[in-house]
Order: C-alpha cells, then structure tokens, then sequence
C-alpha cells in the first residue's frame, strides 16, 4: 500500500485532515477516533439517533446520483403537475376529476416513499430516494386536504397541522434532512394564516414581519441540534431576512403610493411612521446578518455568508430608498464608511498578522513534517484505537535500516 493513502473510512478521513492542517497530532487524532468508534459501538442494534447524520451522498456511484437527481427532478415535476389540478379542483363548481388527480398522485407518492425504504437495495441510498419522494408526498397530502375543506377559514391551520405532525414523523423514521423543510413549511403556513387573521389590514405595521423574522431565527435555532442544522438554518435565516425585506419592500409601496419621494418635514403622521419601520427593519435585519456571519465563522458553511451578503444589500439599498429625506446621501455615505471601517479591519488584520498567516499557510492543505512513511521505509504499528491503515508519525530521526 501507497505511504500517506488516505482509507476508504469517511470518519478516518476527517480525523486525518485535523491532522494534516495541524490542528490535532497523528496520537491525538487516534485517541478522537477510538473513543468516537466506541461511542458507536456501544449503540444497540437497530436504534437510530435523532441527530443522525444525513446520508453521504460522496461515496454514491455515477448511475446512483443520476438515479437521485432524476428522483428530485421527477417529484418536482409531479408535484407541479398536481398543483395545477388541485388549482382545477378548488373552483366553485367542483372538479372531480382534478380532484381524483391530486388523491391519486398523493397516495401513490406516500406508497412509493415506503415501498422503497423498505424494500430498496443500498440501505442509504433507498433512504435518500424514499425521503424525496415522502416529502412531496406530504406536500401533496396537504393539497388534497385544502381542496376538500375548500371555504373554510380554518383549513391553512389543519393543512399546516399535517405537513407538521407528518413532516416530523417522516423525518424520526428516515432522518433526512429534506423533511425538515416539509415541517417548516407547514409552520410557516399556519404563521402566515395566523398574522393574516389577527392583522387589520388598514393598519399598516411592521408587527407581521417581525413575527417572521422571529420565527426564522426560532427555525435555525430549533434545528441547530440536528444533523440537518444548515438546512434549517438556510431555511431560517431566509424566513428571517425575508420578513424584514418584505417590511422594507411594503414600506416602500406605501411610500410610493403617497407620492412623497421629494424633501420634507418627517414629522407628518403616517410618513414619519414609515420612516420609523424603515430604520427598524434595516437594524433588525443587520443584525440577522451579522448573526448569519456568525454561524459562517462557527460552522464554515459559506451558504450563510453569502445569505447574509445578500441580505446586507438587499436592505441598505431599499430602506435608504424609500425613506422620505433629502439627506439619503448623507446616510448612505456614514452606513458605506461603518461597512468599509469592517472591510479594512478585516484586511487591517490580516496585515498586521501577515508573519503567522503565512506560517499557518505552509500548514493548510500539506501534511506536517514528519506525518505518514517514509517512501520505502518500514511501516509502524498502528496507533491506540486507529484502523489499520492508520500511519502515524515515525518516531524521529531517520528510519532505521533493516
């Protein structure tokens, strides 16, 4: 065997990188991996954790993503195809037919989902597969239960109620991340008819986005636990941004509407009102960018970065725009210096510290000195708790001869 092959063990592989950038020694990272194998060990048969990992899709073959990616493409094309008749359906004259549709195409994706995760081949890949089709099918199960209570003023709340109850309970048997957007959905539908039913639509308030925004941050705070935590929290933080950009975008409708986009007093009743959910909505939904920044920074995902990057420019640019002041100038230029003063700090650090940055760079990416066998030198015993193709450091010095 090839000195330094990394094995074919995912968890070993990651062990391995904390020792290749230097963060862990080879001892070490064999003390982390034999305590996690037993912790693993120690489960009992056939019990599952809800913090489960999602499946890794990396080691799946060619003809097994190409299955995957036509089982996304397939479920979302159905479940198009049966909006479209739940929309045939739910008219005042009720379509049969249409509504036959949607049962049938609901039924038969639940019945698919289970045959498959129960019957399927790769345990993984079945797994995968049945949770994309379950949750459309849940999806679909909703549709069908709004057109039959069609009318009443109570049916986003059961509908919402299933995606939930069912949702979650998709997600305890296949502990995919997937459902979990399934159940926050449901959520956020009964959210909306709730605001929608304790709001007077005359009054024009930033309280309904809010609500929004808090729910968005209860979504990535409620899934940080999972394994499916950047899921929920994309889906969070766009619930969270998303409703402080709605305030921004309805605030500017409003003022639009009442043709003061030119200088004056910000004392005249309902103008200084919406100047006043204008700043709100633009700190409220700054803050949600430097939280999103933050998981960036905790957990290396970069997908909140570039969220709260949108974000950041989505508000400036609208809230600035919309308020009713000769001065956006002005404001623009101190909210541009506040963010230039972060960016040259950022770059200030970097400068300063330019002797350890480039010490750290040596190390990222390339083993240390001294890490794996010597190319035909003698192979080590294997470290505590390390697979056998674990290759810790020789001990220093040359390799003896032999």
């Amino acid at each position: 065997m090839e000195p330094n092959t990394a094995p074919s063990d995912p968890m070993f592989a990651r062990v391995d990188s904390l020792v290749r950038d230097g963060t862990l020694s080879a001892e070490q990272a064999g003390r982390v991996y034999a305590r996690v194998r037993e912790a693993g060990n120690q489960t009992p048969a056939g019990a599952t954790s809800v913090l489960a990992a999602d499946t890794d899709t990396s080691r799946w073959t060619l003809p097994q993503r190409l299955s995957g990616g036509a089982a996304v493409l397939g479920a979302a094309v159905l479940l198009g195809a049966l909006f479209v008749a739940g929309n045939l359906a739910d008219q005042d004259d009720f379509n049969w037919k249409a509504f036959l549709v949607v049962f049938v195409g609901a039924v038969a994706l639940c019945a698919v989902a289970a045959a498959t995760a129960l019957l399927g081949g790769d345990p993984d890949h079945r797994r995968w597969i049945a949770t994309v089709v379950a949750a459309t099918g849940i999806v679909a199960l909703a549709l069908v239960l709004d057109i039959l209570l069609q009318g009443k003023d109570w049916s986003e709340y059961l509908t919402g109620a299933l995606m939930v109850v069912a949702g979650v309970a998709a997600y305890l048997w296949l502990r995919e991340s997937a459902l979990t957007a399934v159940v926050v959905l449901g959520g956020l539908l009964v959210l909306t008819q709730t605001i929608e039913d304790v709001t007077d639509d005359q009054t024009a308030t930033i309280g309904p986005q809010i609500a929004l925004t808090v729910f968005g941050i209860v979504v990535a705070a409620a899934g940080w636990p999972l394994a499916s935590r950047h899921v929920t929290g994309m889906l969070g933080g766009v619930i969270a941004l998303g409703g402080m950009v709605l305030a921004v975008l309805f605030a500017g409708l409003f003022v639009l509407t009442l043709g003061v986009f030119r200088s004056g007093p910000l004392d005249a009743g309902p103008q200084s009102d919406v100047n006043g959910d204008l700043w709100t909505a633009l700190a409220i939904g700054l803050l949600v960018c430097a939280g999103l920044a933050a998981l960036y920074a905790y957990s290396e995902f970069i997908g909140y970065l570039v969220l709260a990057f949108l974000g950041a420019v989505a508000l400036v640019v609208g809230s600035l725009l919309s308020l009713r002041t000769d001065i956006r100038l002005w404001l623009a230029v101190i909210i541009g210096a506040v963010g230039g003063l972060l960016a040259a700090g950022a770059a200030l650090r970097e400068l300063v510290g330019r002797g350890s940055g480039t010490r750290r760079s040596t190390r990222r990416g390339s083993p240390p000195p001294g890490y794996g066998v010597p190319q035909g030198g003698p192979q080590p015993p294997p470290a505590y708790g390390t697979p056998p193709t674990m290759r810790p450091p020789p001990p220093g010095g040359p390799p003896t001869p032999t």
